[in-house]
């Protein structure tokens, strides 16, 4: 008889550590429940406030135009051909000189009347 009361004390022991743990993880639960409730009538709260609408873009402004392109200025002297730029006294006649054109050019290097 001493075997089967030594049986019913060690499980008697062990229902007693799990009602221990048991009880503990109740109170564990009943902890994250109340947290979990906590975060729900947060995010209640937020749901139900109107979300401010986002502002419009703004329109693009308009596109400017290009400032027009300044057109070279129109040379004060034009040369017919070398021997009127050589008789003015104006060859060699260089890109950007007064009375240069591609026509006194002969070889594309940008002087003219060589």
């Amino acid at each position: 008889m001493a075997k089967a009361e030594d049986s019913t004390a060690d499980l008697t022991a062990q229902v007693s550590e799990l009602e221990g743990q048991t009880a503990d993880l109740t109170s564990e639960l009943d902890a994250k429940t109340a947290a979990l409730d906590a975060k729900t009538a947060e995010y209640d709260e937020l749901a139900s406030q109107p979300v401010a609408a986002a502002p419009a873009p703004e329109a693009a402004a308009p596109e400017q135009a290009a400032p027009p392109v300044a057109e070279p200025a129109q040379p004060s002297a034009y040369y017919k051909n070398c021997t009127e730029a050589r008789n003015a006294g104006a060859a060699p006649v260089r890109v950007g000189d007064p009375g240069y054109g591609s026509h006194l050019d002969r070889d594309g290097d940008g002087v003219g009347c060589e």
